[in-house]
Parts: C-alpha cells; structure tokens; sequence
C-alpha cells in the first residue's frame, strides 16, 4: 500500500486586490494554511506529498514570498515534495525556479522538470507532466506510457483542464487519461475545487481565491491497497476563509431581520469573506432601511471582509431627488423607470439589467446633483 498527501495550486504571492485593505492578511493566511498541510502530512505519515502546480501565483513574485515558500516546504522534511511547475509559474526563462534561493531548499524538495517515469518508493512510480508555458491546446499528459504487466502502483501528475469541467482549453486532458495509460491515480492541479472522476482528482486550492470556488480549501490523503485498486481518497479542509455570497430582495423589516439571523448564526463571522446583493422597492420603510444599514455596519465591523457597497443603501425611500430640468431629471427618469421594472420604448435593451447596478446609479446620480449645487 502507498499512502501520499495531494494538494495544489497554493498560489502564493496571490494579489487579493479584491479584498482591499485585507489583501496583504490575507496572502498571510495562504501561507498558515499551507503550514496547516505540513502537520497533517507528519500526522498521517504520508510517504510523500504531491503538489501538482501553481505553488506560486506568478514567475514574478518578489524573493519575499519564494524565501517564506522555501521554509514552508523545509517543514516536510524528511517526507518528500514533488512540485510541479504549472501554467503560473511554469519553466520557462528566468523562471520562479531558477532563483539562487533555492539553495535554501532541503534534499526532500524534488522539483519535477522532466517527462519521465520516476520511482518514489519501491513499487510506485510517478509520471509528471512539468509545464513549460502559459498556454497550449497540446495534452500535457500525452506522453505517459501505457500499463505494462507489472505490479507497480503508477500515479500520474499534471496540471491543466480535464475535459469534464467548464472551460476546458488550456492545458486539455481527456477523461479517458487514467485508463488509457493505465494510471491507479492522476493528480490534477488548475482547477481550484475540489473534483473527482474515477480515478482523476483535483485536490483544489487549499485556501480560497474568490467566489465561486465552491469546493476549494480541502487537501487530500490518499491511500492505494494495490495496482489497479480503487484509490480511498480522505479529503481534508484546511482553508481558514469561507466565501459566502447572498443576494436577496428586501420588501419589509422582517426580511432584513431574516437574513440578518441567517448571516449572524455562522460562529466564525471573522473568518468570513461576504459579498451581498440586496435589492429593495423605493418604498422600503425607514425603519427597515435603517436595519439595512445597522446590518451592513455590523458586519464591516466583524466579518474579514465586507462586499456591500455602501451607497446601495442611500437610494431616496419617498420621493424622488429634485432636480432642476435637464439632462440629469431625464437620466433619473430613465433610472426609476427601469428599477420599478417600467418599460419605456426607447430603452428596452436595459430591461434585464442589473437591479443593483441601477439602485448604485441613482444614488450616485443624487450626490453628483448635491455636490453640483454646493
């Protein structure tokens, strides 16, 4: 039996630019989570880990990150780590890998630059797929032979887009992979969730990126009895962010106080990446605006990070914004018009808009005429 940690796509040196003033915390917290995956791989005494590309986010990430990266992986020692370059930092000139700060690097950190089979323990050999450019429509996994008879336990390692998930263009690699050379595993790196066919799996990124990765922060133990046996695979979260999307629309108090309670029951607001939609009818009442607001307030407050936009809660709940005749009473016009679901002839390519995008127009539109006027 052969018993291996899969992980990928660590990223490290990611922007986060979407996250503002929390971005540099949270580029920290990549590299905790990735400590996190050190003691679960002494802890299950793993033979060897697997990263399968993408361990940083760029080639050109400064020598901060690669140097913490470096003493992260020192960690693993004495178990090994094959890494993969992947198509954000792949081998290509004056590459995130050829830096001197490897020296640093202990013996166990195996960087895998070539396509050739390769033994990690008695009987298990690895065929990686190293990548060498951003883009290409070639199979990376193309040249892994087929099953000899043998009783070798024979795992693939690759980073591109199996043809069974959306997008699949860079990097393409059949569904059929495993079983056309005849693989017991093929770790995959580039796709951030977690995703399993047969015998193909991508571990996902330990620690969230954005919103949508719906199964990402997981790593994965992975333990194969016998060649050709069917892997159990143990999958394992480690991400310390947990994304959380709401859109809804408000009519009433009670709505706001709804999803306030469904918000605020999570024990672990802090970690939280929230980004809300919340639509409501000009007539909304006051106090339930007020609410809104409160809500928005407390969570900028305890939440990691907050996506509300503040001016979509300043929209006029009686009356209209008076404006002098013009231009600007015409664009207003059109604006209500089209977030109280009205059609107007000339307009009906904007009919499906956004209702959000609308409601942050007007409150725009109401303090450029405010400071127009000052």
């Amino acid at each position: 039996m052969v018993r291996f940690l899969h992980t990928s796509d660590w990223h490290m040196g990611l922007s986060s630019v979407q996250l503002g003033e929390k971005a540099s915390e949270a580029r920290k917290i990549r590299f905790q989570t990735a400590s996190r995956i050190a003691d679960i791989a002494r802890s299950e005494k793993v033979e060897f880990v697997i990263l399968a590309g993408d361990t940083f986010d760029s080639n050109n990430v400064d020598d901060f990150v690669v140097r913490s990266t470096i003493d992260l992986l020192n960690r693993f020692a004495p178990i090994p780590v094959l890494m993969l370059p992947g198509n954000h930092d792949p081998l290509t000139a004056a590459s995130v890998w050829d830096r001197s700060l490897w020296k640093h690097a202990g013996s166990h950190i195996n960087l895998l630059v070539e396509q050739a089979e390769t033994r990690v323990t008695e009987d298990t050999f690895v065929y990686p797929c190293p990548v060498s450019q951003k883009l290409t429509s070639k199979d990376p996994t193309s040249w892994i032979p087929e099953r000899r008879d043998d009783d070798i336990v024979r795992i693939g390692i690759a980073h591109g887009a199996l043809s069974n998930v959306p997008g699949a263009l860079n990097f393409p690699i059949p569904v059929e992979r495993e079983k056309i050379s005849g693989l017991d595993y093929l770790a995959l790196g580039d796709w951030h969730s977690f995703h399993i066919t047969g015998k193909t799996v991508y571990s996902g990124t330990h620690e969230q990126t954005k919103f949508g990765e719906s199964e990402a922060g997981n790593v994965l133990i992975v333990d194969i009895e016998e060649p050709s046996s069917t892997p159990i695979i143990d999958k394992r979260h480690v991400g310390m962010l947990d994304w959380k999307e709401y859109s809804v629309h408000v009519i009433d108090e009670t709505d706001v106080q709804t999803l306030r309670s469904k918000i605020l029951s999570s024990s672990s607001l802090s970690s939280e990446i929230l980004r809300l939609a919340v639509t409501f009818d000009r007539d909304l009442s006051d106090e339930a605006l007020r609410s809104l607001v409160s809500l928005r307030s407390e969570l900028v407050e305890n939440a990691f990070y907050v996506d509300w936009p503040e001016e979509s809660l300043q929209i006029p709940t009686g009356q209209v914004t008076p404006l002098p005749p013009g231009m600007l009473t015409d664009i207003q016009t059109i604006l209500l018009s089209l977030y109280d679901g009205r059609e107007m002839e000339d307009f009906k390519k904007f009919s499906d808009v956004d209702k959000m995008i609308v409601q942050e127009a007007l409150t725009l539109l109401r303090r450029l005429s405010t400071e127009g006027t000052n």
